[in-house]
């Protein structure tokens, strides 16, 4: 995966897969759920920082689960 796109890509296919294979829920053993703004191309700069493995902040890895659990949420 080289970008946000790939990954929203890859994830939805587990999805799919594991839906084929009859399962319909998930605990995402989250402590908490995250809801911070974010636009797609915010986030796929933050995917980038760690692909390159440059350290990210704590409010851009909050931003980042955000997207990633809206799009889980919306399948």
């Amino acid at each position: 995966m080289s970008n946000l796109s790939e990954l929203l890509e890859a994830i939805q296919n587990r999805v799919d897969f594991l839906n084929h294979l009859g399962c319909r829920l998930s605990d995402y053993g989250l402590e908490q759920i995250y809801s911070f703004d974010f636009t797609k191309e915010t986030v796929d700069i933050i995917f980038q920082q760690r692909l390159s493995q440059t350290e990210i902040t704590e409010e851009e890895a909050n931003v980042f689960s955000s997207c990633i659990l809206f799009e889980l949420f919306q399948k």
